[in-house]
């Protein structure tokens, strides 16, 4: 009964998960102005923060190319290591933003997708679990029965047959409590 129950919330977790996900889509779509804005570059304001991210990752390459003139004046030679963060800046804010928007996308997709097959292996381990202590409950309950007819084994006429009403009796039982926890028996 505890196990149909975890069963059933790893799969509204996961149409729960879906359903975030697909809602969120609209949203990144239009702070993003992905494809399905219709507008590569972008909204205005996505626009104007990859226009304000150009400028000062310019600054920077600025800043760094006269730092490492000075650096190469004086016989140093470690700023040259320290130049490429601005180009990537500079690049993934260039065309509107278009590269590190396709990198933002690209990445939540990826952390959707695995978030999904988590969520997926982690409900098929919970019904695989379920499979097996239902497997081992029907076991059990073989054992049970087996018990319940060895006790009447030693027992002759009557009373052997009393017995043997009182066992089937508890088998029903058994099966009828086990059929409510797990389903039908197979």
């Amino acid at each position: 009964m505890y196990y149909l129950a975890s069963v059933e919330l790893f799969e509204r977790g996961i149409q729960a998960s879906e359903s975030i996900s697909q809602q969120w889509n609209q949203t990144w779509s239009l702070s993003l102005g992905g494809a399905e804005s219709g507008s590569f570059s972008g909204t205005l304001l996505y626009g104007v923060l990859a226009d304000l991210g150009v400028v000062l990752a310019v600054c920077t390459l600025l800043f760094f190319a006269f730092k490492t003139i000075k650096e190469l004046n004086e016989g140093k030679s470690e700023g040259f290591t320290s130049l490429i963060w601005p180009f990537i800046v500079a690049y993934l804010l260039s065309q509107g933003g278009a590269p590190l928007r396709s990198l933002t996308l690209s990445l939540r997709n990826t952390l959707n997708t695995t978030n999904q097959q988590i969520l997926g292996i982690t409900l098929a381990g919970v019904r695989l679990d379920e499979a097996y202590r239902e497997a081992q409950n029907l076991g059990n309950a073989q054992t049970n029965i087996a018990n319940y007819l060895r006790q009447c084994e030693t027992l002759q006429g009557e009373k052997q047959l009393q017995c043997l009403e009182v066992a089937l009796e508890q088998s029903k039982t058994l099966l009828e409590d086990m059929q409510q926890a797990f389903g039908p028996l197979a």
